[in-house]
Order: C-alpha cells, then sequence, then structure tokens
C-alpha cells in the first residue's frame, strides 16, 4: 500500500461511521428527557394556537376584533387541543426521535380484531357499569332531547380527543417507555403521565384520579403486545360518545349537551358523581379486571405464537 492510499482509507471510514451513527440515534438520547419534554411542548402549542383562534374568533364575531374566548366551546378546544398534541407527536418522532410516523401505530394491515376488540370492550365495560345503577336505582333516564342533539359534531369532537390523546400518551410516551423499560413499569408510568394531565379537569372527588388511571391501563394493555393504537382509539372514541353525548353523564368532568337527560343519585363512589362513571368504583374495578384478563390472553397469544 503506498502513501497515498494509506492517507485515503484513514480519511473516509471515520466519516462513514459518524453518518451512519448520526442517522440512527434519536436527537435526545435520554428516553425519560424526551418524554416529559414533549409535555410543555405541548402545552405552548396548545395555548398558541387558543390566542390564534380567539382572535379569529373576535374578526368574526364583533366589529372591532377583540379576541373572544373559546374555552367554552367543546368542538374548538378539543380541534385546538389535537392539533397541538398531533404537531408534538409529529415533530418528537420525525425530528427528535428520528423514527417513522408509522411506528406510532397506525398501520391498517390486520387491524380489524384491535379495532372490534376496542369497540366491544368499551360497549362491555359501560353497559355493565350503567345497569348495575340502573337497576339499583342510582341513575334515571328522564327524557329524550332529539332537537338539541348534534350527532355530527358530537362524534368529531370525541374523536378528536381520542386520536390527539392516544396519539400523545400510548403511542408517543408510552412506546418510548417500553423501548427501555419491562412492560408493566412502561404502562403503570403512561397511565400515571396519562392521569397528571388530567389534574385541572373539573368536578373532581377522590375517586377521578384513581378512575382516569385506570382508563390508563385499559387504553394502554393492548399497545404493550400489538404497538397498535387501533384498539385505544376505538375504546377511547366510543366510551366518551356513549358516555357524554349520548348517555348525559360527564366527560372526565366536562359536562356535554347529550341525547338522553339523566339524573344521578346515591354516593359518588359508586355513580362517579358530576365527573362521570369514570371515577366509579365499578368502573375502575371493570377496567382493571378486562386490562388484566386482556393481559393474560395477549401474553398466550405471543407465547403460543414463539413456540410454534
Amino acid at each position: 500500500m503506498t502513501a497515498e492510499n494509506f492517507r485515503k482509507s484513514t480519511f473516509q471510514l471515520p466519516k462513514i461511521t459518524f453518518k451512519i451513527v448520526l442517522l440512527k440515534q434519536p436527537g435526545i438520547p435520554i428516553t425519560a428527557v424526551r418524554v416529559l419534554l414533549i409535555l410543555p411542548f405541548v402545552w405552548a402549542a396548545q395555548y398558541a394556537f387558543t390566542k390564534v383562534a380567539e382572535m379569529f374568533a373576535g374578526l368574526a364575531l364583533n366589529e372591532s376584533g377583540k379576541p373572544v374566548p373559546i374555552g367554552e366551546n367543546l368542538f374548538v378546544m378539543s380541534l385546538v387541543t389535537c392539533a397541538a398534541m398531533v404537531l408534538a407527536v409529529v415533530i418528537f418522532q420525525s425530528y427528535i426521535d428520528r423514527k417513522p410516523l408509522p411506528q406510532l401505530g397506525f398501520r391498517m394491515k390486520g387491524q380489524a380484531s384491535n379495532i372490534t376488540t376496542g369497540l366491544l370492550a368499551a360497549l362491555f365495560i359501560l353497559s355493565q357499569a350503567i345497569w348495575v345503577l340502573d337497576i339499583t336505582g342510582m341513575v334515571k333516564f328522564t327524557s329524550i332531547n332529539f332537537g338539541d342533539f348534534e350527532m355530527i359534531r358530537s362524534l368529531l369532537t370525541m374523536l378528536l380527543v381520542a386520536v390527539g390523546e392516544e396519539m400523545l400518551f400510548r403511542g408517543y410516551i408510552q412506546g418510548n417507555l417500553q423501548n427501555v423499560l419491562p412492560k408493566w413499569l412502561a404502562l403503570i408510568l403512561s397511565s400515571v403521565i396519562f392521569m397528571l394531565a388530567h389534574l385541572n379537569n373539573p368536578s373532581q372527588q377522590w375517586l377521578s384520579m384513581p378512575g382516569i388511571f385506570a382508563g390508563g391501563i385499559i387504553l394502554g394493555v393492548n399497545y404493550l403486545f400489538t404497538r397498535s393504537l387501533w384498539f385505544s382509539i376505538l375504546f377511547h372514541w366510543t366510551w366518551n360518545f356513549l358516555q357524554g353525548p349520548v348517555l348525559g353523564f360527564g366527560v372526565s368532568g366536562v359536562s356535554i349537551q347529550s341525547l338522553f337527560t339523566n339524573q344521578v343519585s346515591g354516593e359518588y363512589w359508586i355513580t362517579g358523581g358530576a365527573f362521570g362513571p369514570e371515577a366509579s368504583t365499578i368502573v375502575i374495578l371493570l377496567n382493571l379486571l378486562t386490562a388484566g384478563w386482556l393481559w393474560v390472553q395477549y401474553s398466550k397469544r405471543n407465547y403460543l405464537a414463539s413456540t410454534n
């Protein structure tokens, strides 16, 4: 080997190695830091989008152009919040983690079982809880409001909530945590973060946050084994839509115009009170039991697949 060839090889090899490492490593290498940084990013984006929406509302609704608060418009607030969450996840997944967006769990092929299971699980748990409250006389449905019920808008509102929160809390946060932690610990930590994000919700009582935590468990158990968001999106969407806009209960403390008007009586630790059935001990137990059953089924399926 000549001196010229030797100089050429020592110059090229470090350059090639450096480029490969740069492309594979996430922009922020510590998982915990990435998980914690995305939350203030979401809040900042939500604040900015809210101010922009209020400015446009002011231009549309009054001649002075003075910003109009949009906090009581659930559809607009859901749209703003979903946009902030989606923007944050896209930026972090694409430019911080440097991973393709489909890896969050949006593949379509072979997802019929996850979609069906999510839908049926929400229907089963909510129907059982309402049945218990009904036969014990703790809830009575007093009227039907066909004229006031806005089906399409309510469907879209609950879809925005489900897509935004599942992309953030299951797709990005839980997805990152389960890359570096045992499954059970990743599920618990992501559910705690999901719970803490709802601390400012109205109509809280002492079981509200445990109820949100149990909701995080049932929403996240499928993702642990499938890396698919379709179960959690369909569960979340179905649950919120039926609980609030259809049956007239609070949705995580938020009162929503509904098809049915109900009257709730009895202890709030059984009914969930104004926060909604998700803060009921009945729903908390059903969520945890169903999540445990799903964990066992998915574990068996994965074990059988690995031995065949």
